[in-house]
Formats: structure tokens, C-alpha cells, sequence
């Protein structure tokens, strides 16, 4: 008789009886229950035969994952990474923590690689040095936390050869607070071929305590000629980038060194999408402030002639901090050519400061305060942080030209949702001189003016996007006076869609974030029906996820008395088409007589042509069309009336076109629940 034994989730612990409780191992099989992955824990030092343990799917092992001091512990493990397989003999989440995969040059397969048993580092001396000549690219995937904080030497990775990527996984990197840095790039240790390394750190968390992450040193020049000098370039992809809490370190994360006099090193440190968290206590009377980018380091005995020039670029991200007085973002002053550049990152926005609602922003003030500017290279001016939301538990402060915050020069832009796809922009008169949308120059002199709500004269500018052009960018570049006899120019990249992403991701109500997700649905409905807008397409897709149209259009009414036929015209801006009854080829009453309303509200009706057929044309706002348009004839007792749901009962064998009347119809409830609620 064989007896077959399935662990389904659950844990064991053992203390003394592994081999017990192994016999007939081979007919034991694993599986994975409601509470995770099983796993058992062995008295540390007991000898635990699990080889003949399967696991009931495909590429995953049992092996080690960790120990204390007293146990070690056993768990099935998924050997799939988005590389490739992991080896079953470097299965051990203990042993093995990172997965290293090489691409060679000229190939896309990644192999993996299988380095030394018990290294938990793979970046020391003795493992690096088999990288050294290998032509391509490399990866090393984090499969746990991994703590750091006791390693007392730096590796000596950034010798490699190839570009080195490391993907966190979603995992947690502590760094070392033993040695000098976790990772120490020097330039006496390039070499091979090679005066520059490319290393990316990406998908995860890492913490620091009182020794820099990253540090820059430059110890030896290996060219005299400025344009060949070493480069090392470090990248920080969707990381976050935390302190410990009992952290001291004025530079917590990157530092640049300039302690070798006459030595040339070039970095270049890119942070895309991430976030810098400060949060908690800071207090080191030696170190007053808080630094998070510049490159200033070292000891004043040196005169800092080196020529180590840093570029630091930040694509969008935030910073969350809590105490801010201390904190600042700036470069050093040296003039060393070093810049720091701050870009919109992936959503659009430039990098952000998070602070408890209620805490006083210390670290960069809006308004007219010059207090902890920042300087941006190319840029005579300074950007400041500038409150722009709160949700009652953080208040979230945007990065803008500082010039651009001052209540005078601020332009405001909207997009009128509930009506039509139009942008509207709000130039203020005080500061502004002149303004390009798109190239061309708009013409202020004649521009209407409108006092807003924080009592400011601004020029009112309005740009119609249309349906399917709420993809593409609207450039508006403003000129302002920004004293002193100076202009300074501005450049914000616009469009319908970024527009209504931000209120998805805003602290605004559901009615808001309704009628942008409705209006993001029919602007893909129409891409669709129109064909070759898969760019605008995609992106709708990615930022509405699986949001669904299926809207009742209700009863449908058509009444087309003295008239030819109804219909629906799906441009830009959709309107109702009604073709008059016609004698003899000529319109059978007088056309200035039919008299249109729509909830007992006269709309005007547009006499022209339609297809080469006479016609008379009423639009309306997006909140209207879900309504009934009725009508009469004047002078005569003939009336009628025609709605969308009428239409669409004649255009519903057509996929496309019936989904776009959906879209619009469900575009139209929304826009008419925002306008209610708005004006109540």
C-alpha cells in the first residue's frame, strides 16, 4: 500500500525529529494553502533530508530560507524570476539571496549564473572578478530582505565590466552603517576595457542609517583629456529611499567625495519615480542640516581642485517628511560644472514634498519667502514648493518655478469636463507679457479678462482639444516679468488626458473622479470608432483599468413628424441632426420655424448641410445629450421629439458605433450629476 501525503499551506515545527517526520519523503508533496507556502522549522545543526520532497507545481524547491539562532527553517520556493529559472542547486533563500542572470551582448536570452555556495554578497572580491571581461549586461534579483547593516567591507561590484542591474523585487536593502559605504565607486578601480560602469538599482526599498548608500571618490585620473574622464553612472528606478530611525547621517543617501586633490571623475545620478523618506527625529548638532542632493563631501584641509563633476537628475518622485526645519535640497556652490535637474517623472508631475497637514513647510516656502532655494542648472531663477492639495492627513507641496508662485505670475489651467473637451487657461496680467500655445501667439490685447476667486485679473484663454485630440500635448509657453527688467519664459505640456488622470489620483470627491473616468471611456469610444488612435487608446486603457460601460439608455423616443429623418452626428463635439420634410426637393415648412428645446430650454438649431442634404443642426452640452430633444413646428400643430436611446436602437448592429453612443450616453448622465452637484 502506498500512502500519499499532501501538506496543503500550514507549518510544523520540529525540535529533534526531522528524520521522523520525513520517512517516506517521497511520497510527500507540498502544495500551496489559503495562508501560504508550507514550511516546518528544524532544531539548527539537526540533519534534514528533504531532497525527496516535490512540490505539486512546476518550478518551484524546498530548501532553506533562513535560521536563528536556535532553528533553521524550510520552505517550498518558486524558482521563476522574469529572467529566466533559477538553478535548483542555488535554490536556498538563505545562501543565495540575489539570483544573478548575464546577457551577453548581441543576445536576448538571459542565462542564469550560478556563483560560489554561501555567498550572500555577490558583489566581494571573489566573485566579481569573474565578471570583469563579460561583454553584456547583468542582473542580480533580490529573492528577500537582505540587512547589510553589519558588513563592514564595500564591495567591490562597480569594477564589473558590464552594465549591472539590481532589481530589489519589491524588497528591502539595508544598507551598511560598518563600512564606508555599501557601495564605494572609486575611479582608481576602473578598468577592463572601459572608463565607464552603468549600475541600476530598481523595484524596491532601501534604508540607510549613518553611512551613505552610494559614495563617489575620485582617487586616480586615468585620462588627462576632460571628455574621456572615468563616469560612473547610477540609476534609482521606483526605489524608495528610506532612513533608519535612529539615523544621524546629514547625506543619507548618495555622497560625493572630493578629498583627492587633481583627480577627474564624472557621475551622472538618475532618480526616476522615486521616493526620499526623512520622516523621523533628526538631531546632530554637528550636522544642522539635512542635505538629499549635492556634492559637496570631505574635509576643508583640501582645496577641492578635483575635477569631479556630478550631474544629478530627479524624473518626478516625492519626499515624505515630517519635520522639516532642518532638511534641505541644494547643490554645493563650488563652481565644479556639477548640475542638478528636476523633470516631470512618469505621472507627469515634478517631484513632490508630502508633509502632515498642520506641519509648517521650513524646507522650501512658496509665496515671496527666498528662504532654502533651490538653484537648477541653466536656470537664472529658483523653483519652489508651492501647496497644491491636502486630504486632512498630509498636505502635498508641488515643485514649480519659483517666479511661477509668486500670486501675480501663477497661470491656472482647467478643463472644462462637463461641457465639452475644452482647456482652459488663465493668464494673470500683472506678470504675464505674452504667451505661445501650440507656436502661435495669443493675442492678449483682445483676450477676455475674469477676476478668479483669489480676487486676480487673469486673461482667459481656451484651446478646443476635441475627442480625438485629448492625447496629444497642448505647449503653452508664457513669458513673464519676473523684475529687474527680465523675462523669463515657461513651458507647461498639457493635454485632456494627464488632465484627468490627476483628478483620478486627487483628493476630490467620487462625482469628480465619475465624470473624468465616464469622459476618459468615451474619448476611447470614439478613438475606436475612428480608427488609428491605438497611442490614445493604450494610455486610456492603462489608466481606466477595467472600467466598464453598460449603461441603460432607457426608452426611446422618436417622433419625427415634418421631418425626413433624425440622427446623430459623432464629431468632436456630437450634436443631433434633423432632416426637414421635403416637397418637390424644397424644405415643406419654412426652416427658421422649427423651434427646438430640451427640458423646456430653447436651443438654437443650426440651418445647413448635412451630406449634401439640408439639415438643421442642434449641439448642446455633454450634460444635455442624455436628454430628449423635442420640437414644433411654428404655424403649425405638428411637434415632436427624438432622443439618443432612438438612435441607438438604429445603429446598434455596429459595435463601434453602438458602444460610442453608450459611452457618450453615460458621459452625458455624469457631466449631468457633476453640474447638479456643482450648482446646488
Amino acid at each position: 500500500q502506498v500512502i500519499n501525503t499532501v501538506f496543503k499551506g500550514g507549518e510544523i515545527l520540529v525540535d529533534g525529529m526531522s528524520e521522523m517526520m520525513l520517512i517516506n519523503g517521497k511520497n510527500v508533496t507540498f502544495a500551496k494553502g489559503e495562508n501560504g507556502y508550507f514550511k516546518f522549522s528544524a532544531l539548527k545543526g539537526e540533519t534534514v533530508n528533504y531532497s525527496g520532497l516535490t512540490y505539486n507545481e512546476p518550478n518551484h524547491a524546498f530548501t532553506t530560507i533562513s535560521e536563528d539562532d536556535t532553528h533553521t527553517y524550510y520552505q517550498a520556493v518558486s524558482l521563476e524570476t522574469p529572467y529566466g529559472l533559477i538553478g535548483t542547486a542555488n535554490a536556498s533563500l538563505k545562501d543565495y539571496p540575489f539570483a544573478m542572470f548575464q546577457k551577453p551582448t548581441g543576445s536576448d536570452e538571459w542565462t542564469f549564473f550560478a556563483y560560489r555556495s554561501g555567498y550572500t554578497d555577490p558583489f566581494v572580491d571573489n566573485q566579481f572578478t569573474q565578471y570583469w571581461n563579460f561583454d553584456g549586461e547583468m542582473v542580480f534579483f533580490m529573492r528577500r530582505d537582505v540587512d547589510w547593516s553589519n558588513r563592514a567591507a564595500y564591495p567591490n561590484g562597480f569594477r564589473m565590466r558590464p552594465t549591472a542591474t539590481i532589481d530589489l523585487n519589491g524588497h528591502t536593502l539595508i544598507g551598511s552603517n560598518v563600512g564606508e559605504a555599501t557601495f564605494y565607486f572609486a575611479t582608481k578601480s576602473l578598468q577592463n576595457g572601459t572608463n565607464a560602469r552603468n549600475f541600476i538599482f530598481k523595484n524596491g526599498t532601501i534604508i540607510t542609517k549613518d553611512k551613505p548608500f552610494v559614495l563617489f571618490n575620485p582617487q586616480a585620473s586615468t585620462s588627462g583629456d576632460a571628455a574621456n574622464d572615468p563616469t560612473i553612472n547610477v540609476t534609482f528606478d521606483n526605489v524608495t529611499l528610506k532612513r533608519a530611525e535612529d539615523a544621524k547621517k546629514e547625506q543619507p543617501f548618495v555622497q560625493l567625495n572630493f578629498m583627492h586633490d587633481g583627480f577627474a571623475f564624472k557621475t551622472n545620478i538618475t532618480y526616476n519615480d522615486c521616493t526620499f523618506d526623512v520622516r523621523g527625529e533628526y538631531n546632530n548638532p554637528d550636522s544642522p542640516n539635512m542635505y538629499l542632493f549635492t556634492v559637496s563631501s570631505g574635509s576643508s584641509k583640501y582645496s577641492y581642485t578635483s575635477r569631479l563633476t556630478a550631474t544629478q537628475t530627479v524624473n518626478g518622485g516625492k519626499i515624505l517628511a515630517d519635520d522639516t526645519d532642518n532638511l534641505r535640497m541644494m547643490l554645493d556652490g563650488r563652481p565644479n560644472g556639477s548640475t542638478l535637474a528636476i523633470n516631470e517623472g512618469s505621472n507627469g508631475e515634478l517631484l513632490q514634498l508630502v508633509l502632515p497637514t498642520g506641519t509648517e513647510n521650513q524646507f522650501i516656502k512658496g509665496g515671496d519667502d527666498t528662504a532654502n532655494l533651490i538653484n537648477l542648472s541653466g536656470h537664472p531663477y529658483a523653483y519652489a514648493y508651492w501647496k497644491t492639495s491636502s486630504d486632512g492627513v498630509n498636505d502635498t507641496y508641488s515643485l514649480v518655478p519659483y517666479w511661477m508662485t509668486t500670486s501675480q505670475a501663477i497661470p491656472k489651467t482647467s478643463v472644462t469636463l462637463s461641457t465639452d473637451l475644452i482647456y482652459n487657461i488663465y493668464l494673470p496680467t500683472n506678470r504675464v507679457t505674452a504667451a505661445k500655445i501650440n507656436g502661435e501667439a495669443v493675442d492678449l490685447k483682445n483676450a477676455p479678462k475674469v477676476t478668479l476667486d483669489n480676487g486676480l485679473t487673469y486673461w482667459h484663454i481656451t484651446v478646443e482639444a476635441g475627442l480625438l485630440g485629448a492625447c496629444d500635448e497642448i505647449e503653452l509657453v508664457t513669458t513673464v516679468n519676473v523684475g529687474g527688467g527680465k523675462l523669463e519664459d515657461a513651458t507647461r505640456k498639457i493635454n485632456i488626458i494627464k488632465y484627468a488622470k490627476n483628478i483620478l489620483a486627487s483628493n476630490l470627491g467620487e462625482t469628480d473622479k465619475t465624470l473624468a473616468k465616464d469622459m476618459l471611456a468615451y474619448v476611447k469610444a470614439a478613438c475606436v470608432y475612428a480608427g488609428n488612435q491605438d497611442e490614445t487608446i493604450d494610455t486610456i486603457d492603462a489608466i481606466l483599468g477595467n472600467h466598464t460601460v453598460a449603461p441603460n439608455l432607457g426608452t426611446a423616443v422618436q417622433n419625427t413628424q415634418g421631418l425626413a429623418s433624425a440622427a446623430l452626428l459623432l464629431n468632436d463635439k456630437p450634436a443631433f441632426v434633423f432632416f426637414p420634410e421635403l416637397v418637390n426637393g424644397e424644405a415643406k415648412y419654412d426652416l427658421n420655424a422649427y423651434k427646438f428645446t430640451i427640458n423646456g430650454v430653447s436651443v438654437a438649431a443650426e440651418i445647413t448641410e448635412v451630406n449634401g442634404k439640408t439639415a438643421l443642426v442642434v449641439s448642446t452640452y455633454a450634460y444635455a445629450m442624455c436628454e430628449t430633444v423635442n420640437y414644433t413646428i411654428e404655424g403649425t400643430e405638428i411637434s415632436g421629439a427624438y432622443n439618443l436611446a432612438a438612435y441607438y436602437n438604429g445603429v446598434k448592429g455596429n459595435a463601434n458605433t453602438a458602444a460610442l453612443v453608450k459611452a457618450l450616453y453615460q458621459y452625458s448622465l455624469s457631466a449631468k450629476a457633476y453640474k447638479a452637484e456643482k450648482t446646488a
